[in-house]
């Protein structure tokens, strides 16, 4: 199940990463240099499997979704972390949505959830994680993975 629900989360994310806010999400070329201000977005998931849905993000980076998804030239360091929120959000809703059309099994989803992420303490095993992809956002690079929890 993971591996579909990581495979489904990556192409929803680059999904909603361009259709809300015009930003395009490739491969990351290694080395995997860790984002700077990093910032773990999360979304709990319950169903047949209970799991959690995760991002690496630099924070930055929801200056520049802000500015695509609002249209404003300046916005405030909450609308900036409304805005990575608000794309985990979509992209965990079209990940369980795929995951539904071709299971059945309907998973409920908790609210998007944001902490400081120590890069130095959590970044190599976060990005060695089976399933983990890494990946280039416009200059800024995030890291996505699935994960089952207990």
């Amino acid at each position: 199940m993971i591996e579909t629900l990581n495979q489904f989360a990556l192409e929803s994310l680059a999904e909603s990463f361009e259709t809300m806010a015009f930003l395009a999400p490739l491969p990351a070329a290694p080395p995997f240099e860790p984002p700077a201000d990093a910032v773990l977005l999360s979304m709990r998931f319950a169903g047949l499997s209970t799991g959690v849905m995760e991002m690496i993000s630099p924070r930055n980076l929801g200056k520049l979704a802000a500015f695509n998804m609002l249209g404003i030239e300046s916005a405030s360091p909450g609308q900036c972390d409304d805005a990575l929120k608000e794309l985990l959000n979509i992209f965990s809703g079209l990940t369980l949505r795929r995951w539904l059309a071709a299971s059945h099994n309907a998973i409920n989803l908790s609210l998007p959830q944001m902490s400081v992420f120590d890069i130095a303490a959590g970044w190599r095993d976060f990005i060695g994680a089976a399933g983990a992809v890494v990946l280039d956002v416009e200059g800024h690079i995030i890291a996505l993975r699935v994960r089952e929890c207990g």
